[in-house]
């Protein structure tokens, strides 16, 4: 061989031996430093494949393992291996995000997916990954169709957007579009309220029940008032409306002797009238149709007693929100 190569060595060097090949040998001298450091990338994979469990570490060193290398077929099967055992764990971590409820974690950890597909892997494991997100995705969306059926329409967009996390290439954009149809529609918002007057939007009020009720629309009477409304564009996308309607624990301690009520107009036609509230009733959850109704008033309305000075307590409705029913 040393015939057919030359010199090994032109020179002595004391810093680097790369200095002293030979120009005969540069080409195979090259090849055994990339040899070596395919097998330094094998064993830093083997590492942090079996010990350290830190799949996506290890995927990026058997990436770099050389197709000459005598354990590339190894690698490649290695490599597989841990892109299931990767997005098994992302799917994981995701999964536990959802049963906390936090659905813009459980995204963002599933983003992390997609950075399998920017490493420098072969055509055939890039395929893989693809086939392996697809049906993780459509795992996803199996998943938000039970939840769509069950009624937790908040669950079934997230899955939705769960699916496209992971394969933004699968059609699910306009599936996302239906299925935000069954998002609740929070009557509270004052960004879904097309106008209001009198009405008071405050965070939370206590009932004479010693319970906090959140999300409150708030109403004060005083002697002689006009009823004080909200009006909501519904668009026909809803079938019921509930909240709970209460008096507050503020109000009732004044004892006041008058009474009031909610009624509820979808396009100008009476739909609803809810219990009348004095200062020692107890809060009752509300709850009315709206199926077909474009736009929505809920009207406040207090009666003062017929004694001078005697006013109607201050009312409140928690939670207002307008639901569609799931589909049969």
């Amino acid at each position: 061989m040393a015939t057919a190569w030359g010199t090994l060595w032109a020179q002595s060097s004391e810093s680097d031996i790369s200095d002293s090949i030979s120009l005969n040998n540069q080409i195979h001298w090259y090849e055994l430093g990339e040899l070596i450091e395919s097998k330094e990338n094998y064993c830093e994979g083997l590492y942090y494949y079996k010990t350290e469990k830190d799949y996506d570490e290890a995927i990026d060193f058997f990436a770099e393992v050389s197709d000459a290398d005598s354990q590339y077929d190894a690698a490649v099967t290695m490599i597989s291996e841990c892109t299931d055992l990767y997005v098994q764990s992302i799917l994981k971590e995701a999964d536990e995000y959802f049963a906390e409820g936090n659905i813009e974690e459980a995204l963002c950890t599933l983003q992390n997916t997609r950075e399998l597909l920017e490493k420098s892997i072969s055509a055939e494991l890039t395929d893989k990954i693809y086939a392996a997100i697809a049906s993780y995705a459509e795992t996803y969306m199996q998943k938000a169709e039970e939840y769509l059926k069950a009624g937790d329409f908040t669950a079934a967009v997230g899955h939705v957007e769960a699916a496209i996390a992971i394969n933004p290439n699968g059609g699910y954009e306009s599936m996302l579009e239906e299925y935000k149809k069954y998002l609740p529609f929070k009557l509270y918002l004052s960004e879904n309220i097309l106008s209001a007057e009198g009405l008071y939007k405050s965070g939370s009020e206590a009932a004479i029940d010693r319970k906090n009720y959140d999300n409150c629309i708030l109403y004060s009477w005083w002697k002689n008032a006009t009823p004080k409304s909200a009006t909501y564009y519904l668009g026909g996308n809803y079938d019921t409306v509930d909240g709970v309607f209460f008096t507050t624990a503020k109000s009732a301690s004044y004892q006041f002797d008058g009474y009031a009520y909610i009624e509820a107009y979808g396009d100008g036609k009476l739909l609803y009238t809810s219990p009348s509230m004095n200062c020692e009733s107890l809060p009752e959850t509300i709850s009315f149709s709206v199926t077909g109704v474009q736009k929505l008033e809920i009207r406040f309305v207090g009666k003062d007693s017929t004694a001078e000075y005697i006013y109607c307590p201050e009312v409140a409705v928690s939670e207002l929100t307008a639901h569609k029913n799931p589909p049969q």
